[in-house]
């Protein structure tokens, strides 16, 4: 700022010199002048009035030189700057040691006429001790800094910025009244100089764009007369100092593009002169806003962006009227209050941590500014814990996002969830197909630019439950003395594939797949099922119940049922009524007692299907004879059915056969 304004004056000095255009200047400064201009490609400059050596003499150079000005017969200004000035600069230069303005730079933003002074810069500097404006910037000088033009006792202004010096800035042995220094733009390596903080004159400070490395020494806080400091895109590290603070003339304050550390001092209060503030791409960390910004009233350029600063903005914000850029990018802002500031143009929001409420209600700003931008903003945390989620326990989702206006959808593993369309998504039962990565999507009908995304939400299956089973009692009619038939249905596996089922039973309660006295597998998978029980003792009580296994290896059983096999019953397939053994005289069940039985009943058929015999009484056989008379030999029928004292009914049919 301060720069431009001095190269507008500039080209009114050679007014100061009028009363002596015509001097001549000594034969060494019109030697070095002829040595100027063939080193610099004199004859392609865009305008080299009055450059003409043939037929001049010194007596002929004169202010009317283009960018010259001569007085006392001395050379006291050269200034080509923009003048299409190519090659490098001899060491003749070192005879003009009256010259007290060197302007040899290109403009900012020009093309076209620009200079391309390359090479190194002569180190003839030590003789110049009149200079007290240099201006190189923007050319392609190489190599070191020359250390004698960092001794020039008058010098006011050094500008050698945009070029590619190198190495470190040589020691400063003078520079007692330089009041702008301006070498930004190079290679420039090692820590800042300490001999800078001694040139207490010094009103811009301008080392940005180099390699210097290091801290910011504490002793920045003396050059107290400063207004413009910058520092921007170094490789400066650690804490910015606090001392800082001191420099109450400050306008301009950029150190961004560091590595710099910790937080804004809050001793930056008290820069209430700062227009701009650009303390972008470090490193910086806060928990909440600088409060001291709030008091900055003058700051018209706040730059903020891509550090770790964090929390809310207050509504203070609003007291900085002459506010025109707000860049507060890339950081973990959560909250934006709405903002009334009246010449704001551009504001960076992108990349932080906020919700559709700090986008909605600066919408109505968009026509104000030329720049908005607000997405995207970080993912949507979710703190809830949804790890190792049990079978059949009910989940819930939440996203906690402001906005008046928002749209949600929430999908499983990439595939949308149907019917979850709110910031809450509730599972009534967990299972495991339920687990794996929820994300929810949010839009807004208003910010149609932005879309919100939780954090990756992952529901952990931490495993199936007890199968829930039904056990089938057994069918009276199909118990024996020996065997039964049972069974059960398994109507919810407890959240894994039913690997095995059947029944378990045994003679005390409460049988399991550990401890039981028979077990039977049949098949797997959900669903009804039977069980046939062998090998069973007669007229035993046992305990029966229905079990299934799934594939995370949880058991469930069903009820338990009691039955009791049937006594041991020898039915004769024949008898003879003249046996000599009685108890082969008549037709009846053996080993059966009406002490242990509800009822009974023996029927007998012959051939043609006629009942021929019934009995109500296990000891009542047949004896062979239909209506009193022998019957003749050959087979009948017979069917008898009796129920125990448990009320289990038995049923039995067979033939018989009647020998004579």
């Amino acid at each position: 700022m301060k720069q431009c304004l001095f190269l507008f004056i500039l080209p009114l000095l050679p007014l100061l010199f009028h009363h002596s255009a015509k001097a001549q200047v000594s034969e060494e400064e019109f030697n070095a002048l002829k040595a100027f201009y063939d080193s610099t490609g004199g004859d392609g400059w865009d305008d080299r009035t009055g450059w003409d050596f043939d037929e001049t003499t010194p007596n002929d150079v004169t202010s009317a030189w283009h960018g010259i000005t001569v007085s006392d017969g001395r050379l006291r200004i050269l200034d080509l700057r923009q003048n299409n000035l190519q090659g490098t600069i001899p060491p003749e230069i070192g005879d003009l040691e009256y010259l007290e303005i060197l302007a040899l730079n290109s403009q900012e933003g020009q093309q076209e006429n620009a200079n391309n002074l390359s090479g190194e810069l002569p180190d003839v500097f030590e003789n110049f001790t009149s200079l007290i404006f240099i201006d190189l910037s923007r050319n392609n000088f190489e190599d070191t800094i020359p250390g004698t033009i960092l001794g020039l006792p008058n010098l006011r202004t050094l500008f050698l910025s945009r070029n590619n010096f190198s190495g470190e800035i040589p020691p400063i042995t003078g520079l007692d009244n330089l009041e702008r220094f301006n070498v930004s733009g190079n290679n420039l390596t090692g820590p800042i100089p300490d001999e800078i903080f001694n040139l207490a004159a010094l009103r811009q400070l301008n080392l940005g764009h180099n390699n210097f490395t290091g801290p910011i020494p504490n002793e920045i806080g003396d050059l107290v007369n400063l207004t413009e400091l910058s520092l921007e895109n170094n490789d400066l590290v650690g804490e910015i100092p606090e001392q800082i603070g001191d420099l109450g003339e400050l306008t301009v304050l950029d150190l961004s593009r560091n590595a710099l550390t910790g937080e804004i001092p809050p001793e930056f209060e008290a820069l209430n002169k700062l227009e701009e503030l650009n303390l972008a791409f470090n490193e910086l960390e806060s928990d909440e806003f600088p409060a001291f910004i709030y008091e900055l009233t003058s700051l018209e350029k706040l730059y903020l962006t891509s550090n770790r600063l964090a929390g809310e903005i207050d509504d203070e914000i609003n007291q900085l009227d002459n506010l025109e850029r707000l860049f507060l990018a890339n950081n973990e802002f959560v909250f934006v209050p709405a903002l009334n500031l009246p010449v704001l143009k551009r504001l960076y929001l992108q990349n932080n941590r906020l919700h559709f409420n700090s986008i909605e209600h600066n919408w109505d700003l968009q026509p104000q500014l030329d720049d908005f931008i607000y997405s995207p903003q970080a993912r949507v945390g979710v703190e809830e814990d949804y790890h190792n989620i049990v079978y059949g326990e009910p989940v819930e989702l939440m996203v906690n996002v402001g906005g008046e206006h928002n749209i949600y959808r929430w999908l499983l593993n990439g595939d949308p969830v149907p019917g979850a369309d709110s910031d809450t998504y509730t599972i009534e039962s967990f299972s495991r197909e339920m687990a794996g990565v929820y994300v929810c999507i949010i839009t807004n009908l208003q910010v149609t630019d932005l879309t919100l995304l939780s954090d990756p939400i992952e529901v952990e299956y931490a495993g199936s439950i007890e199968p829930t089973v039904e056990t089938t009692p057994p069918d009276p009619g199909d118990i024996t003395a020996v065997s039964a038939f049972s069974g059960g249905r398994v109507t919810d596996d407890g959240g894994a594939d039913i690997t095995v089922r059947g029944v378990v039973w045994s003679t005390f309660a409460g049988p399991d797949i550990i401890d039981h006295e028979g077990i039977t597998t049949d098949g797997e998978g959900t669903g009804p099922f039977t069980s046939h029980l062998t090998a069973l003792e007669p007229a035993t009580q046992y305990h029966v119940r229905a079990y299934a296994t799934n594939a995370d290896g949880f058991t469930g059983y069903g009820e338990e049922h009691i039955f009791t096999t049937m006594p041991e019953s020898r039915i004769p397939n024949a008898f003879r009524p003249d046996s000599q053994i009685p108890e082969n005289r008549t037709f009846k069940p053996a080993d059966l007692n009406m002490a242990s039985l509800q009822s009974y009943s023996l029927e007998i058929y012959d051939r043609w299907g006629n009942k021929i015999f019934e009995s109500a009484h296990v000891d009542d056989g047949w004896p062979g004879n239909v209506n009193g008379n022998d019957a003749p030999a050959g087979g009948y029928i017979y069917r008898i059915g009796y129920i125990d004292l448990l009320g289990n009914r038995h049923d039995f049919e067979g033939v018989v056969m009647l020998v004579r």
